[in-house]
């Protein structure tokens, strides 16, 4: 028996970000999520200027989803409001910091979101932040007198309870106006955690790799991009980027455009990339030498790394155990499909047992 399967058309982006040198605040322990509805509030405020890195989320059940989360420069209350009212028109003030996923094995499970957010906070600026998933409802503290409302460290205060925790939202329709975001639950407490680095010194990255984007075809030639971001205080006027396919010989150049902090330019490299006929290719891209400096605040940042797989020609495929099929699993499978597809894609599916969550 044999099952059939149409495969119109799924693109996603393999990167992988690595590790930076970061201090952390967690809330949870001590608070236990005891409470929960769909989004929750909290303020952070610094007395220098950090990059906010990544933050942690709690989820009440076990689930693979996303997040939107906003922020608010000078807090979560506007003056006069008696409630948050998450709105991102001009005159709310709210700024989306986009979407990100996040995948909790367990109810209640402490997991990152999977996004590097690289959000410079001023000193001594209080921002608001909302998160709010697309399904299902955030875990989060009651406030209670004989909890701390307060998390500090290296002179970073994460703010939760009375005017700072709210919880809910009236409806989870996306964008936000006056009239239908407000939260309305408090005091709430914020159940996570947040990574943090001074902005300070020189410190030049790489965040995302624009080019070549899927679907990619096999042999073809394009173009290199990629965004440097100023991760520090100090403006970088040069840095030496690079590129390197596989082990061949590295691609180099100089970009001069001045970065203020927090800015980031998008390069384009003047030489492409050729691509060889067959198998998947590891692309690297990184910065070197901000302003002629040997090294930087944190290397780690410098370089990231996209695995390159070219896309499926429309076809029919054999999924199974036989020597004639394509794929041996359904999770080879998918992850071809994930490459993108140049047209319709049928999977025949050969009798068998696959496991996996697809």
């Amino acid at each position: 028996m044999k099952k059939n399967i149409l495969l119109l058309l799924l693109l996603t982006l393999s990167i992988v970000f690595e590790s930076k040198s970061q201090t952390v605040i967690t809330t949870f322990p001590p608070l236990t999520g005891n409470n929960g509805a769909s989004g929750v509030t909290f303020e952070i405020v610094s007395t220098t200027s950090v990059f906010l890195d990544s933050l942690y989320y709690l989820h009440t059940t076990a689930a693979n989803s996303f997040v939107r989360v906003f922020y608010r420069p000078g807090g979560v209350l506007k003056p006069g409001q008696v409630r948050p009212i998450i709105d991102t028109s001009a005159a709310g003030g709210w700024i989306s910091a986009g979407t990100a996923n996040f995948s909790a094995a367990a109810a209640r499970q402490l997991v990152p979101l999977q996004k590097s957010f690289n959000l410079l906070l001023n000193g001594g600026t209080r921002y608001g932040f909302f998160i709010l998933p697309v399904t299902g409802s955030t875990a989060y503290e009651t406030y209670v007198t004989t909890t701390s409302g307060d998390f500090t460290s290296n002179g970073v205060t994460l703010r939760t309870g009375v005017r700072f925790g709210y919880g809910g939202a009236s409806t989870t329709t996306y964008p936000y106006s006056p009239a239908n975001g407000d939260t309305t639950l408090q005091a709430r407490q914020y159940c996570g955690r947040i990574t943090f680095r001074g902005a300070v010194g020189t410190d030049a990255g790489i965040t995302a790799i624009t080019s070549p984007t899927q679907p990619i075809l096999s042999g073809s030639t394009v173009n290199v991009s990629a965004v440097i971001y100023n991760l520090a205080i100090n403006t970088i006027n040069s840095v030496t980027v690079g590129y390197q396919l596989n082990n061949n010989t590295p691609v180099t150049a100089l970009y001069t455009n001045p970065l203020p902090t927090g800015t980031s330019g998008n390069y384009t490299f003047t030489t492409p990339l050729v691509l060889p006929p067959t198998g998947n290719q590891i692309l690297k891209v990184w910065t070197r030498n901000p302003n002629g400096l040997a090294t930087d605040n944190n290397s780690a940042n410098d370089t990231l790394t996209y695995i390159i797989r070219y896309a499926l020609s429309a076809g029919n495929y054999t999924v199974g155990a036989s020597p004639a099929a394509d794929y041996p699993n359904l999770t080879d499978a998918f992850n071809a499909v994930n490459a993108g597809i140049l047209g319709n894609v049928v999977f025949n599916i050969e009798t068998g047992t696959y496991s996996g969550n697809y």
